[in-house]
């Protein structure tokens, strides 16, 4: 997020004032990639639902779909199967715990799930079961450059990444929805994300056609 936020914790409306200070560093009309626009997204589902975005998406995503061990926030350290943090730094591993405030994560960064949860959120949104299938095709749908609503198009297949501390995660599947590929680690490195793309590609092209 912007350099302008306060550290320790926090809450989602000194999370926006700090983006409202920071104001805008990309000239309208250019796609610039920013968790800012992620923490605004939630802030406006509190507002505009009049419940916390947490209870919100537990009540609307993870409920309906089944999705049994996503969850939010501190919690993931209270839970005795959660992973640590790891960095290879030019080939020593070492720790890289999370040093900010859970609460500073505000809407990018503070859920936590399982790959089986993963492919249960995908199997809800690809069959329509949160938005519509038109609303799919929208969300699917990339703007300037390659970046849609939360996901890249890369042609033959979308991917959305999400890296914090030492985890890192890909979650991809087919223009024609009937391949996914779902891929976490616990230990990144500076070549972490060409190397999850290599993987994709080559697991995609394990299925017995070229995709990309």
């Amino acid at each position: 997020m912007n350099e302008k936020k306060e550290s320790g914790a926090t809450t989602p409306y000194q999370i926006i004032k700090s983006i409202e200070r920071a104001g805008v560093k990309q000239p309208p009309g250019k796609w610039h990639y920013s968790d800012d626009n992620y923490a605004v997204i939630a802030y406006l589902i509190q507002q505009l639902s009049g419940m916390s975005v947490d209870r919100y998406v537990k009540q609307h995503i993870f409920m309906p779909a089944n999705m049994t061990s996503a969850n939010f926030g501190p919690s993931f350290y209270n839970n005795p199967l959660h992973t640590s943090s790891y960095y290879n730094w030019d080939g020593d591993i070492v720790d890289a715990p999370a040093t900010e405030d859970m609460s500073q994560l505000f809407g990018a960064g503070d859920m936590y799930m399982t790959v089986e949860d993963v492919y249960k959120f995908d199997e809800a949104l690809l069959s329509g079961q949160f938005i519509s299938k038109k609303g799919v095709r929208r969300l699917l749908q990339k703007g300037a450059g390659k970046y849609g609503f939360g996901m890249y198009d890369f042609g033959n297949y979308h991917i959305s990444r999400g890296v914090l501390y030492g985890y890192e995660s890909a979650n991809v599947f087919t223009k024609d929805h009937t391949k996914k590929v779902i891929l976490l680690t616990n230990a990144r490195d500076r070549g972490s994300k060409k190397a999850f793309y290599m993987y994709t590609r080559k697991i995609l092209r394990d299925y017995g056609k070229k995709l990309v």
